[in-house]
């Protein structure tokens, strides 16, 4: 029997559960649990173009899974819906009143399940007195998978995931997909429950098979019709995986890859050189090759972000830097902010943030203004800055009155806004007359910030006519 619904729950997921039959059925009667075949539908609950119908089905077994290769899965797809094999899973047990010995042989199939599926390291942490009621029901047991005795129903020991009748037990898990992928299903809660009426009934044999068998489910096999599988839908026995359990075990363990969230890194930083580098750990235990996104924050809301990068450091030249803080105040110090974002097929998770204060600006040479008579050219110079010996970039307004004294005893004032000296800039020309006797200018030159604390420089001189010979 084969069962699977989604929850409404953040982002995709689905839950699967599947059932072993304790005895091949009567003569005429279909490969399935004593239960009406039926179908159902759920849609999922999740924010539009990201809704899925899962449909489950009771029902035969495929005839065409007949060989010892054969092997399908719960939750099919590229990839198929599995648990996260590079994390310890834990499991308990309700053994509810069966024998000691039951639990040394779930313990037992367990240890074949995760070797199967290539060394996962599946913990066992105990009993419990949980005995689920649905495939992701192991909550309260503090584990994500629970497997437990009981008789089928509603009630104490007592579980409605078992419909009795020849169903010796049921098995299987409960998925969500990853932040960066609606593809992969990563499993989360996993349960099985076994009708302890039947197994005080079965052979040793067959309660291991029972055992292997819904564990299976809870690993994401689903049905095969090959008799010599474990996951046959009727308990024949079989204690040995066939080559087809052992293939869809592989698919769903390590060999598949890790299915582990991005891991968070924090960056260090250092000059070197002209170039200030970042530096992270590696993220460890990701699934694939990890890109690695740095964000460099440089003030007043200005954001550099470098070219992503699976190495574990990046450069970024000082000029550039200087280049994107534009508008700096050269009186402050430049501090610099870093933060890595990991990316894996996973997730994406941002680190902690790091600053860096960049070594003290210094003032190489002051504001000047000169005046040319003979094309009227008042040009107007900031003071420039560097930083590590580079051009800090700043801007400059210039504001304040020039006035032009004519031969003839008249006089043109030019006041207000003056110009803007740009940070790639270190100069601003206004044209005067060319027939000026003297231009006195009188200004103040500020950076252009809003947060600024620099002194306003003040630009006054007198500019007067040479004498001519003759």
């Amino acid at each position: 029997m084969r069962l699977i619904r989604t929850l409404p729950v953040a982002g995709l997921s689905a839950a699967t559960a599947a059932g072993l039959l304790l005895s091949a059925p009567t003569a005429g009667a279909a490969t399935a649990p004593v239960r009406p075949a039926s179908h159902t539908a759920v849609e999922q609950n999740v924010p539009a173009g990201h809704s899925k119908r899962v449909v489950g089905t009771e029902g035969k077994v495929p005839l065409t899974q007949t060989t010892s290769t054969s092997y399908r899965f719960l939750l099919p797809g590229n990839p198929p819906g599995r648990w996260n094999p590079c994390a310890t899973l834990t499991y308990k047990v309700n053994l509810n009143g069966v024998s000691s010995a039951e639990l040394t042989r779930v313990k037992s199939a367990a240890a074949v399940i995760a070797s199967a599926l290539g060394g996962v390291h599946l913990n066992y942490g105990g009993t419990t007195t949980k005995i689920p009621q649905d495939v992701d029901d192991a909550g309260g047991s503090k584990t994500p998978i629970v497997l437990a005795f009981a008789t089928p129903g509603s009630g104490k020991g007592k579980s409605r995931m078992l419909p009795g009748g020849g169903v010796a037990g049921m098995g299987g898990f409960y998925a969500q997909s990853v932040p960066n992928s609606m593809a992969i299903m990563r499993g989360y809660a996993g349960t099985a429950v076994f009708d302890k009426n039947h197994v005080r009934t079965m052979t040793t044999a067959q309660r291991s098979s029972l055992y292997l068998h819904e564990l299976g489910h809870v690993f994401g096999l689903d049905h095969v019709n090959y008799k010599g599988s474990i996951m046959y839908p009727v308990d024949l026995g079989v204690t040995k995986l066939s080559t087809g359990d052992r293939t869809g075990f592989r698919k769903l363990g390590k060999e598949a890859g890790c299915l582990n969230y991005a891991a968070a890194v924090t960056p260090s930083l250092a000059l070197s050189g002209s170039s200030l580098k970042v530096s992270w750990p590696a993220a460890s235990a990701t699934s694939g090759v990890p890109t690695y996104k740095v964000t460099l924050g440089l003030g007043g809301g200005s954001d550099l972000t470098l070219r992503s990068t699976t190495a574990t450091s990046a450069t970024v030249s000082l000029t550039r830097l200087l280049d994107s803080a534009y508008s700096v105040d050269p009186s402050a110090p430049l501090t610099v902010t870093a933060r890595v974002t990991t990316s894996n097929t996973v997730s994406t998770k941002t680190g902690r943030t790091t600053s860096f204060t960049l070594p003290a600006a210094v003032q190489t040479t002051p504001a000047t203004s000169s005046f040319d008579f003979t094309t009227g050219e008042l040009v107007m110079t900031a003071p420039r800055w560097t930083v590590a010996g580079l051009r800090l970039p700043v801007s400059w307004t210039v504001e304040g009155s020039v006035t032009c004294e004519q031969p003839n005893g008249g006089r043109s004032v030019s006041s207000g806004y003056l110009g803007m000296i740009w940070g790639d800039e270190t100069t601003e020309s206004e044209y005067l007359p060319t027939d000026c006797e003297s231009v006195e200018l009188a200004a103040d030159m500020a950076v252009d910030a809003a947060d600024s604390t620099t002194p306003v420089v003040h630009l006054a001189q007198t500019f007067t006519r040479p004498a001519t010979t003759g």
